[in-house]
């Protein structure tokens, strides 16, 4: 008896200590996509600005 106790709540400890790393991993994970994902779309407006700035400077007035 006492040894499947100890052996349950070593599993017990063992699954919440499993859950409690893949929720870290799992938002570690999350904010370097959210990262990412926000410097390609920074670049991207950033590239939009510069070229809506170019372009009637070379071209002329840009249609609207």
């Amino acid at each position: 008896q006492f040894a499947q106790d100890i052996h349950r709540k070593a599993l017990q400890e063992g699954i919440r200590q499993g859950v409690q790393q893949g929720r870290q991993e799992g938002r570690q994970e999350g904010r370097q996509e959210g990262r990412q994902e926000g410097r390609q779309k920074g670049m991207l407006e950033g590239e939009a600005k510069l070229l809506l700035r170019i372009l009637p400077r070379r071209f002329g007035p840009l249609p609207k």
